[in-house]
């Protein structure tokens, strides 16, 4: 109807304009003024043009009625893409933390569906990849969990400290490599020391509907330590490497033994002491 407008006006009846003055009518018949019909379109261009605008006009509020056709991200029937981050770090050999650690992964294995896709990742100072989704897809469905399982048999903390940050900038990159119509999510196991650097989430856009599980592991006693060795290009003398001891505020131990010890050697005779009370830290 709309389109259909300019054209019924131009169709419409149009009375005669013309109007004589005369000084008087007595010799004159009475006879109605006559109409005219345009008998065809005028100014085609002009009437397509008004066509379209309307058209236009009429599409742009018809968005709204159209059925939508894109597929929701969080998809159900997709499954779930999962990351999970297990933290390898130096602070994760406190008594019992590994093994928390590993019983909140097999919570998270027990939670996957049939259509999920899983991968692990574990990180200290670097990020490593354990199983990655190309190694979930390409196994046998009834032995996706029992290889996940199997890989972090294989895993033990290091000496490492905690990059948390570049590890979940990782994870992110990972899901974002295939679109995935379903939930997509990152589960970190951590202890949350303190010590952890998450400077690499500075100025990162957070990807649309990736979700973050954080499960925070506790140590059966409190308090923790690090320490931090200087670059060697900062150093003058390079026979000596300073060291600084940094000391938890929740710690209850002030004093500490600092010795080096050589690949496959476990024990020193150079042990050093060194008194570094809660929440501090000292440089030797």
């Amino acid at each position: 109807m709309a389109i259909a407008g300019p054209v019924l006006f131009h169709l419409i009846r149009r009375n005669t304009k013309e109007k004589f003055s005369f000084s008087s009518l007595m010799f004159l018949r009475a006879d109605p003024p006559r109409v005219t019909r345009k008998s065809r379109l005028e100014d085609i261009l002009l009437l397509i043009i008004r066509c379209t605008l309307l058209a236009v006009m009429a599409l742009a509020f018809s968005r709204p009625f159209f059925r939508n056709t894109v597929i929701d991200a969080n998809d159900p029937s997709a499954g779930q893409r999962v990351v999970l981050l297990l933290d390898t770090s130096a602070s994760m050999q406190r008594a019992g933390l590994w093994k928390k650690g590993l019983d909140q992964a097999q919570a998270t294995f027990d939670e996957l569906k049939p259509t999920d896709s899983l991968a692990i990742l574990a990180f200290d100072s670097q990020t490593t990849p354990l199983l990655r989704f190309d190694q979930w897809h390409e196994l046998p469905e009834p032995n996706r969990l029992t290889a996940a399982k199997e890989t972090l048999k294989s895993v033990q903390p290091g000496w490492g400290g905690s990059h948390l940050g570049n590890a979940i900038i990782t994870a992110t990159e990972l899901l974002e490599e295939t679109d995935h119509a379903g939930l997509k999510k990152i589960v970190v196991i951590t202890d949350s020391q303190e010590g952890s650097q998450l400077e690499g989430l500075q100025g990162h856009e957070w990807s649309e509907g990736v979700q973050l599980t954080l499960k925070s592991i506790e140590p059966e006693s409190v308090g923790n330590a690090g320490l931090q060795l200087k670059p060697l290009q900062e150093m003058n003398d390079q026979k000596t490497q300073p060291v600084r001891v940094t000391n938890s505020e929740d710690a209850n131990t002030e004093e500490f033994q600092l010795a080096w010890l050589k690949p496959g050697q476990k024990t020193s005779t150079n042990s050093v002491a060194i008194y570094v009370p809660a929440g501090q830290s000292r440089a030797i």
